[in-house]
Protein backbone atom coordinates (compact mmCIF):
# COMPACT_ATOMS: atom_id res chain seq x y z
CA UNK A 1 0.00 0.00 0.00
CA UNK A 2 1.79 2.85 -0.97
CA UNK A 3 2.83 5.98 0.45
CA UNK A 4 -0.20 8.53 -1.86
CA UNK A 5 -2.44 5.82 0.45
CA UNK A 6 -2.86 8.21 3.53
CA UNK A 7 -3.54 11.13 0.90
CA UNK A 8 -6.30 9.56 -0.99
CA UNK A 9 -9.69 11.55 -0.56
CA UNK A 10 -7.85 14.08 1.99
CA UNK A 11 -8.09 17.89 2.12
CA UNK A 12 -4.60 18.07 1.06
CA UNK A 13 -5.31 15.84 -1.91
CA UNK A 14 -8.14 18.72 -2.69
CA UNK A 15 -6.02 21.44 -1.94
CA UNK A 16 -4.10 20.23 -4.86
CA UNK A 17 -6.42 19.54 -7.20
CA UNK A 18 -7.75 23.46 -6.53
CA UNK A 19 -4.72 24.90 -6.31
CA UNK A 20 -3.36 23.71 -9.69
CA UNK A 21 -7.14 24.91 -11.23
CA UNK A 22 -7.19 28.03 -9.69
CA UNK A 23 -3.00 29.07 -11.07
CA UNK A 24 -4.09 27.65 -14.24
CA UNK A 25 -7.07 30.12 -14.09
CA UNK A 26 -5.33 33.12 -12.70
CA UNK A 27 -2.38 33.10 -15.87
CA UNK A 28 -5.49 32.11 -18.19
CA UNK A 29 -7.22 35.24 -17.22
CA UNK A 30 -3.65 37.47 -16.79
CA UNK A 31 -2.44 36.14 -20.56
CA UNK A 32 -6.50 37.37 -22.04
CA UNK A 33 -6.02 41.08 -19.83
CA UNK A 34 -2.65 41.42 -21.36
CA UNK A 35 -3.49 40.73 -24.55
CA UNK A 36 -6.21 42.99 -24.53
CA UNK A 37 -4.63 45.79 -22.27
CA UNK A 38 -1.67 45.42 -25.64
CA UNK A 39 -4.20 45.60 -28.00
CA UNK A 40 -5.97 48.71 -26.49
CA UNK A 41 -2.82 50.31 -25.64
CA UNK A 42 -0.42 49.90 -28.49
CA UNK A 43 -3.35 49.34 -31.08
CA UNK A 44 -1.89 45.41 -32.05
CA UNK A 45 0.18 43.03 -30.44
CA UNK A 46 3.93 43.40 -30.04
CA UNK A 47 6.84 40.84 -30.54
CA UNK A 48 7.20 40.85 -26.82
CA UNK A 49 3.56 41.04 -26.05
CA UNK A 50 3.11 37.93 -28.20
CA UNK A 51 5.90 36.18 -26.55
CA UNK A 52 5.12 37.18 -22.93
CA UNK A 53 1.37 35.71 -24.02
CA UNK A 54 2.78 32.19 -25.21
CA UNK A 55 4.63 31.94 -22.32
CA UNK A 56 1.90 32.70 -19.88
CA UNK A 57 -0.09 29.95 -22.28
CA UNK A 58 2.27 27.42 -21.62
CA UNK A 59 2.34 28.03 -18.09
CA UNK A 60 -1.14 27.60 -17.84
CA UNK A 61 -1.22 24.41 -19.82
CA UNK A 62 1.50 22.83 -17.56
CA UNK A 63 0.14 24.14 -14.68
CA UNK A 64 -3.06 22.21 -16.09
CA UNK A 65 -0.51 18.93 -16.94
CA UNK A 66 0.65 18.88 -13.47
CA UNK A 67 -2.32 18.96 -11.67
CA UNK A 68 -3.83 16.24 -14.32
CA UNK A 69 -1.25 14.04 -13.59
CA UNK A 70 -1.25 14.42 -9.66
CA UNK A 71 -4.92 13.32 -9.99
CA UNK A 72 -4.01 10.43 -11.96
CA UNK A 73 -1.22 9.30 -9.75
CA UNK A 74 -3.86 9.94 -6.92
CA UNK A 75 -6.58 7.57 -8.75
CA UNK A 76 -3.68 4.73 -9.70
CA UNK A 77 -2.97 4.45 -5.66
CA UNK A 78 -6.50 4.49 -5.05
CA UNK A 79 -6.80 1.66 -7.27
CA UNK A 80 -3.53 -0.42 -5.62
CA UNK A 81 -5.35 0.65 -2.21
CA UNK A 82 -7.99 -1.28 -3.47
CA UNK A 83 -6.84 -4.74 -4.90
CA UNK A 84 -4.28 -4.67 -1.81
CA UNK A 85 -7.12 -4.55 0.62
CA UNK A 86 -9.14 -6.99 -1.41
CA UNK A 87 -5.92 -9.50 -1.23
CA UNK A 88 -5.54 -8.74 2.71
CA UNK A 89 -8.91 -9.57 2.93
CA UNK A 90 -9.10 -12.68 1.03
CA UNK A 91 -6.15 -14.19 2.59
CA UNK A 92 -7.44 -13.56 5.95
CA UNK A 93 -10.62 -15.09 5.03
CA UNK A 94 -8.88 -18.20 3.23
CA UNK A 95 -6.48 -18.39 6.46
CA UNK A 96 -8.95 -17.36 9.45
CA UNK A 97 -8.73 -21.04 11.06
CA UNK A 98 -5.31 -20.99 10.49
CA UNK A 99 -4.74 -17.34 12.14
CA UNK A 100 -6.46 -18.09 15.07
CA UNK A 101 -4.80 -21.63 15.84
CA UNK A 102 -1.64 -19.66 15.42
CA UNK A 103 -3.13 -16.36 17.80
CA UNK A 104 -3.36 -19.55 20.25
CA UNK A 105 -0.26 -21.00 20.16
CA UNK A 106 1.50 -17.15 20.72
CA UNK A 107 -0.58 -16.75 23.81
CA UNK A 108 0.13 -20.58 25.03
CA UNK A 109 3.98 -19.45 24.21
CA UNK A 110 3.57 -16.25 26.50
CA UNK A 111 1.69 -18.24 29.20
CA UNK A 112 5.27 -20.74 29.21
CA UNK A 113 7.30 -17.40 29.43
CA UNK A 114 5.17 -16.09 32.45
CA UNK A 115 4.44 -12.90 30.67
CA UNK A 116 2.01 -10.51 32.77
CA UNK A 117 -1.19 -9.24 31.09
CA UNK A 118 0.84 -5.83 30.26
CA UNK A 119 3.99 -7.43 28.80
CA UNK A 120 1.71 -9.49 26.96
CA UNK A 121 0.42 -6.61 24.67
CA UNK A 122 2.92 -4.97 25.22
CA UNK A 123 5.10 -8.22 23.35
CA UNK A 124 2.49 -8.14 20.46
CA UNK A 125 3.26 -4.86 19.80
CA UNK A 126 6.68 -5.29 19.51
CA UNK A 127 5.89 -8.28 17.10
CA UNK A 128 4.15 -6.14 14.59
CA UNK A 129 6.59 -3.96 15.01
CA UNK A 130 5.81 -0.81 16.29
CA UNK A 131 8.41 1.74 18.29
CA UNK A 132 8.26 1.65 21.75
CA UNK A 133 7.22 5.43 21.38
CA UNK A 134 4.24 4.36 19.35
CA UNK A 135 3.74 1.47 22.12
CA UNK A 136 3.44 4.09 24.59
CA UNK A 137 1.03 6.17 23.11
CA UNK A 138 -0.86 3.22 22.08
CA UNK A 139 -1.35 1.77 25.74
CA UNK A 140 -1.07 5.36 27.31
CA UNK A 141 2.00 4.53 28.88
CA UNK A 142 5.28 6.19 29.51
CA UNK A 143 8.08 5.40 27.14
CA UNK A 144 9.72 4.61 30.28
CA UNK A 145 7.75 1.94 30.96
CA UNK A 146 7.62 0.23 28.03
CA UNK A 147 11.31 -0.14 27.71
CA UNK A 148 11.23 -1.52 31.16
CA UNK A 149 8.55 -4.05 29.98
CA UNK A 150 10.01 -5.17 27.01
CA UNK A 151 13.60 -5.77 29.01
CA UNK A 152 11.29 -7.65 31.34
CA UNK A 153 9.47 -9.62 27.98
CA UNK A 154 13.31 -10.27 26.61
CA UNK A 155 14.46 -11.94 29.93
CA UNK A 156 11.53 -14.02 30.41
CA UNK A 157 11.92 -15.53 26.89
CA UNK A 158 15.81 -15.67 27.10
CA UNK A 159 16.21 -13.76 23.96
CA UNK A 160 18.09 -10.41 23.17
CA UNK A 161 15.72 -7.83 21.56
CA UNK A 162 12.37 -7.17 19.58
CA UNK A 163 14.09 -8.80 16.69
CA UNK A 164 14.65 -12.24 18.30
CA UNK A 165 11.16 -11.84 19.58
CA UNK A 166 9.68 -11.83 16.19
CA UNK A 167 11.74 -14.31 14.85
CA UNK A 168 10.41 -16.93 17.42
CA UNK A 169 7.37 -16.87 16.19
CA UNK A 170 7.74 -16.09 12.64
CA UNK A 171 10.61 -17.57 11.36
CA UNK A 172 9.42 -21.42 11.16
CA UNK A 173 6.31 -20.01 9.38
CA UNK A 174 8.99 -18.65 6.64
CA UNK A 175 11.26 -21.46 7.16
CA UNK A 176 14.18 -19.83 7.90
CA UNK A 177 16.91 -21.45 10.36
CA UNK A 178 18.43 -19.54 12.72
CA UNK A 179 22.49 -19.14 12.94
Amino acid sequence: MGHLSRWLKTDTQILIHRLGLISALFLAAFNAYDFTHHMIMEGGISWHAGIEGLVLLGLAFLLLAMRNTTHEEFRRAAMELSVARQELDEFRSRNSRLMKDYRDAVQIQFDRWGFTEGERTVAERLILGFTFREIAAQLDKKEKTVRNQSQSIYDKAGLTGRHDLAAFFLQDILDLERD
